[in-house]
């Protein structure tokens, strides 16, 4: 009896000292007690409690409802385990023993419990976050159970897990970055919302990732712009940038080129210059050819007629740069925008001093004197004309910025009018008065005004030409749309001819002689059927 006594009080201390450790170890049971050596009816070995799990990495953010990972070692294969405990009638009875997860709020307060798990390994752990206080820093720690009792992960890991809970509403979002390209050491300004009023402290203060380095202090914030000194030790070229707030996380990616290779202005000349006229612009890291490079001049892309080099760069101020101040900058393919540097673009009015002759024919040459016609003509629809009343020049020989040589066009308006030069850079010129001579042809009469087809008439005026001519020079009477180019005789003051049988009568058909300069202004008569 005292033998069977001494076995039930070993049992009960047994569990006294479980129940205060969070041990559960497995016990001799049976018809005989035994000595706490094991002797007896039977006895059992002590299993070995849980190896504290080590937690490596927390998935982030934590949002209210939503899915968590947790990766590290030692979670266990399952969270349920069995185990076997004595009681105090020497019977066994099998119970479960649960691995867990706490959210700790940082500060103090009660701990959470995950809604619902979804998956665990002894690797990995998934659950449902609970609802969570945005903005809150929480500690995750994993307790792991087994047969043999449960431990919890150290407090010294925990730490790297401490993450605040984020809201979706204040998710970071960056609408531009300026500029879009820059050297290392040099600053950026990131613009958008919600990166919040200041950029916090510890671990939920806000940063800047730039592909894989993180960019914490010198930072200026603000709820809508960030200023940030691109770090060293990127890579050339283009780079995921985001910003990152304890409230709400990541923003999405804003990609942002990282350029060594900065192209940079250290002076243009001249400084003051007119529109056609040659900018050097000197400096470095303007690369040793042009192409996919080119200059801004304000807001004018200058692309072609450029001559390059690294280190200077010629073009041409295009004709439709405004006056007045513009920045000049060189954008390369390796470095981006260059710094700007201003110069002013000045007009000069182009001015006729003078025509000679000063009654020019038509079909002849005529020579306009003056200042700032530009060194060319141009081509395209930038090319510089000449304008005679409300005709455009099409024939010019020579082009300078003091004179102009171009062939008076037979359709110019006869008698007294306007000569103006409009040039490819400086626009147009002051008016200067001109007399066109004509040498078209001119219709004075036609006899008779009334005729049937085919009947012979006589035309009158000036500036037929003495003969008809031959070939494609050749003149010729037009009736209507019919041209007759059989004529009984022509003189410079008269023509005989017969009205063509393919004309369609009417009272009043236009006639006109064409010859060599062109042709008449158009006099009507009446045709009828014979």
């Amino acid at each position: 009896m005292r033998h069977g006594r001494d076995s039930i009080f070993a049992i009960s201390i047994l569990i006294i000292i479980a129940a205060s450790a969070t041990l559960f170890y497995g016990c001799g049971g049976g018809g005989g007690g035994g000595s706490s050596s094991g002797g007896g009816g039977g006895g059992g070995s002590t299993p070995t409690p849980p190896a504290t799990p080590v937690l490596t990495a927390v998935s982030s953010p934590l949002i209210s409802g939503g899915s968590c990972t947790i990766a590290g070692s030692g979670f266990g294969s399952s969270r349920e385990v069995a185990l076997i405990s004595g009681s105090p009638d020497g019977s066994a009875q099998r119970d479960s023993n649960m691995s867990s997860v706490s959210i700790i709020p940082a500060g103090g307060g009660s701990s959470l419990s995950p809604a619902s798990y979804a998956s665990w390994s002894d690797s990995q752990i998934v659950f449902t976050l609970p609802t969570l206080t945005a903005g809150q820093q929480y500690t995750i720690v994993v307790n792991v159970a087994n047969s043999a009792g449960s431990a919890a992960s150290s407090s010294s890991q925990s730490s790297i897990n401490t993450v605040p809970a984020q809201d979706t509403s204040k998710i970071p979002v960056i609408s531009s970055i300026s500029p879009t390209t820059q050297t290392p050491g040099q600053a950026i300004i990131i613009t958008g919302t919600n990166f919040g009023s200041t950029q916090g402290s510890g671990s939920s203060a806000g940063y800047v990732m730039i592909g894989t380095v993180s960019v914490i202090t010198g930072l200026i914030w603000s709820d809508t712009s960030i200023t940030c000194t691109v770090p060293s030790g990127l890579t050339d070229g283009s780079q995921t940038l985001i910003v990152h707030t304890g409230i709400g996380g990541d923003s999405t990616g804003y990609t942002f080129t990282v350029a060594s290779k900065k192209p940079a202005i250290t002076k243009v000349s001249p400084t003051t210059i007119l529109r056609g006229a040659t900018l050097t612009i000197t400096g470095t890291n303007f690369g040793s050819t042009q192409d996919p490079n080119y200059v801004m001049i304000g807001t004018e892309k200058v692309t072609t007629g450029l001559v390059w080099a690294d280190k200077t760069i010629t073009c041409t101020i295009p004709a439709s740069t405004p006056t007045g101040s513009q920045n000049v900058l060189v954008h390369t393919a390796l470095g981006g925008d260059s710094n700007s540097i201003p110069i002013t673009v000045t007009l000069t009015v182009p001015a006729i001093t003078k025509v000679e002759p000063s009654s020019p024919v038509m079909g002849s040459t005529a020579t306009i004197t003056g200042t700032g016609f530009g060194d060319s003509q141009g081509t395209g629809t930038a090319a510089g004309y000449v304008m005679i009343g409300t005709e455009k020049v099409t024939t010019v020989s020579y082009w300078s910025s003091t004179s102009i040589k171009f062939i008076v066009p037979s359709t110019a308006p006869e008698g007294s009018t306007t000569l103006v030069v409009h040039t490819q850079y400086n626009g147009d010129s002051n008016e200067l008065s001109v007399t066109i001579v004509s040498n078209r042809p001119k219709i004075t009469s036609i006899s008779p005004t009334s005729a049937a087809l085919g009947a012979t008439i006589t035309i009158t005026g000036t500036k037929f030409g003495s003969s008809q001519g031959t070939g494609t020079t050749a003149g010729y009477v037009i009736f209507d749309t019919i041209n007759q180019e059989t004529v009984t005789s022509w003189g410079d003051t008269s023509i005989t001819c017969t009205i063509p049988v393919t004309v369609t009568p009417g009272s009043t058909v236009p006639v006109k002689v064409h010859n060599s300069v062109g042709n008449s202004d158009a006099v009507n008569m009446e045709i009828y059927s014979p």
